[in-house]
């Protein structure tokens, strides 16, 4: 009952932190877009987009001492006695691992994405403040990276639940540092990356609190660690990098070659349009990133059955939520962009629709990835994952020249239809020992079926409510309505079958 309500007070939580991003989102976006010109929107908006270095930094090693911990807890869980030595030593490896690294980050941020602002022959007027804007963010990146093992404390014990209100909090408060920085003083770049960088030191510090508060202090005394603890989890490490490296190129790339072909004006629309499906997939996949480490624990426990009926139910609630969402946006994006950052910042339909398909299908495969890699067997995922980076690399390199933005777009989508998304989830199945023809009878189905009856309701509310916010607003009822229906019944159908 303990785990469950820990369970159930993180994926709440985590709904909340990404309706208040999604709030946020739809404020601050429109703030940059008011009170930057369009290249220096540009820089700000690659900046970024290269947030994704922390997970790279760490070398693999967060994930995989966040996991074992989660298996010493499930042991301890199996034993019916709590299992202080094994947590201990993964809070402190993990602790060692994260002073190790984020000088490593630092440097390699500071030397490679500083070469690249500087090969961008920005004007004379922005050069300067770019490159001092990127000095700060790297600084404010290697603070996260310094800090990182106290998520996987936290993350690991499924206290999950305090670390979205934090970061529902900073959020919060970043907004109004942004505001402050452009409206009253008149900052750019420069001023944004030093919000960043309070907004980091100040979360390390909140998170430490909460772990002094809420983490029994004999599950974290320190443990002496030399280089032979680490040997052991080298490998592991490797391939959860190679994840992180495949992921880093296959969604975090795009930004690099639009500046460097296109120019850093032609990134801010395309931008916006992938954070308002992206601020879809992250709410959708809350569920499954919540239950990483119940995940673990049922597993090391060898609940396969609670495993099982876990999996179902993040694909049934995420992509249900995915797909109601995604659908308004593929139908009425022009009208929603319109409204949030005003007229002449539509990417486009072909270039949304990528975003819509490419981040559900994400979304779907994520959700079985984080199941298969948090359970109790030690397969490789990191080639695959380098394969979708590499392909992506190359697609995208001749979609920019030939194709412009949509090239971009497509090359990401391309590259991930044929390794992860199908990779991903039949991997997973074999890992947890479950048919393809159960997931689609008891799940896959039922999401799917909702996505192609919404995308005609919703083709057709538009064809008749000639009203641009009429017609949202229409859609987005319709679409919760159905999406509800469909998850009301499921549930109830999973009662009356339950013994």
């Amino acid at each position: 009952m303990f785990l469950k309500n820990r369970l159930i007070f993180g994926i709440l939580s985590g709904w909340g932190a990404q309706i208040i991003s999604l709030a946020i989102g739809v404020f601050t976006m429109p703030l940059f877009f008011r009170y930057l010109p369009k290249d220096e929107l540009g820089v700000w908006m690659f900046m970024l987009g290269t947030g994704f270095f922390v997970n790279l930094a760490d070398l693999g090693f967060s994930p995989v001492f966040g996991r074992s911990l989660a298996f010493e807890l499930g042991k301890g869980d199996s034993e019916s006695r709590p299992n202080y030595e094994g947590t201990s030593y993964y809070y402190s490896l993990s602790k060692y691992v994260s002073s190790l690294t984020a000088p490593l980050l630092f440097l390699g941020m500071f030397v490679i994405g500083g070469a690249f602002v500087w090969s961008l022959r920005l004007p004379t007027q922005l050069q300067q403040p770019a490159l001092w804007a990127w000095v700060v963010f790297c600084f404010a990146q290697a603070i996260s990276c310094r800090f990182k093992y106290l998520e996987t404390v936290l993350t690991s014990h499924g206290e999950v639940g305090w670390q979205n209100w934090v970061q529902m909090v900073l959020q919060i408060l970043s907004l109004g540092g942004y505001f402050v920085v452009l409206h009253f003083f008149k900052g750019g770049i420069v001023g944004l990356t030093l919000i960043v960088l309070a907004r980091n030191f100040l979360n390390a510090h909140w998170l430490r609190s909460i772990v002094s508060a809420r983490i029994d202090p004999r599950s974290m005394k320190n443990v002496k660690i030399s280089w032979q603890d680490i040997k052991p989890h080298i490998r592991p490490a490797m391939d959860m990098f190679l994840i992180s490296l495949g992921a880093f190129l296959v969604l975090n790339t795009d930004q690099y070659f639009i500046v460097q072909f296109l120019g850093p004006t032609a990134l801010p629309d395309y931008a916006a349009a992938y954070r308002l499906v992206h601020v879809v997939f992250t709410f959708a996949s809350t569920v499954s990133a919540m239950c990483i480490p119940f995940i673990s624990r049922r597993s090391a426990a060898g609940d396969r059955s609670g495993l099982h009926d876990l999996l179902l139910m993040n694909t049934t609630v995420g992509m249900l939520i995915q797909v109601g969402a995604v659908s308004v946006i593929a139908v009425f994006g022009d009208h929603i962009i319109r409204f949030w950052l005003g007229e002449g910042h539509f990417v486009g339909w072909e270039v949304l629709w990528v975003f819509c398909i490419m981040l559900s299908l994400e979304n779907h495969h994520v959700i079985f990835a984080r199941f298969g890699l948090n359970s109790m067997t030690d397969p490789t995922w990191g080639k695959m994952s380098v394969l979708s980076g590499v392909i992506n690399l190359i697609l995208t390199f001749i979609g920019v020249q030939y194709f412009g933005l949509v090239g971009v777009a497509l090359g990401t989508l391309i590259s991930q239809l044929v390794t992860n998304n199908w990779y991903a989830v039949a991997k997973t199945l074999r890992i947890v020992n479950m048919e393809f023809s159960r997931y689609f009878i008891r799940s896959g189905y039922l999401w799917l079926g909702a996505a192609l009856v919404l995308l005609v309701c919703l083709g057709a509310i538009r064809s008749i409510i000639s009203s641009p916010l009429l017609s949202i607003l229409a859609g987005a009822g319709v679409s919760a309505t159905l999406c509800g229906a469909v998850f009301l019944t499921m549930l109830k159908n999973r009662l009356t079958a339950a013994p």
